[in-house]
């Protein structure tokens, strides 16, 4: 499968330690929302093209769908 299929020829993938950033940053984003918050929150709908990433490649998460648990 090749996952850069949608890429632009004069565009170069992401190397392994970009996209190993992205992914911690964006579990951290979740551990936050699910341990840290109270009431507690369950993200829905958690998907990579939910993911919108500023210059530096870090992490914010688009979609505001959540489930709120009450404590």
């Amino acid at each position: 499968m090749d996952f850069n299929a949608d890429l632009p020829p004069d565009k170069e993938p992401l190397d392994w330690n970009s996209r190993m950033k992205i992914a911690a940053g964006a579990a951290k984003g979740l551990e936050y929302v699910h341990d840290k918050t109270n009431p507690s929150v369950i993200h829905r709908d958690f998907k990579s093209f939910n993911i919108l990433l500023d210059e530096g490649y870090h992490p914010k998460d688009q979609n505001c769908q959540a489930l709120v648990l009450q404590s």
